[in-house]
């Protein structure tokens, strides 16, 4: 799918729900839709160790690196 069409689905819905995409392929994809809506984006990861993995490839995607942790999870503090 192109970005287009993830760009048109977010802004007629005000959100979309991504699955299936792993390692820096879903953080492309938040990092380029990021970078042409300038809006923030969130995102929940399945597990912690996912999350952090998220995080490191995101701020590899973004220009200048912006993304962060709340660090709070599910069952208590990171």
């Amino acid at each position: 799918m192109e970005i287009q069409k993830f760009i048109d689905i977010f802004d007629k819905n005000k959100k979309l729900h991504i699955t299936d995409l792993k390692c820096s392929a879903l953080a492309y994809l938040l990092g380029q839709l990021n970078h042409i809506l300038k809006r923030p984006i969130f995102a929940i990861a399945p597990t912690v160790h996912e999350a952090n993995e998220l995080l490191m490839d995101l701020n590899f995607f973004l220009e200048p690196p912006e993304a962060f942790a709340s660090g709070k999870v599910r069952g208590g503090w990171s």
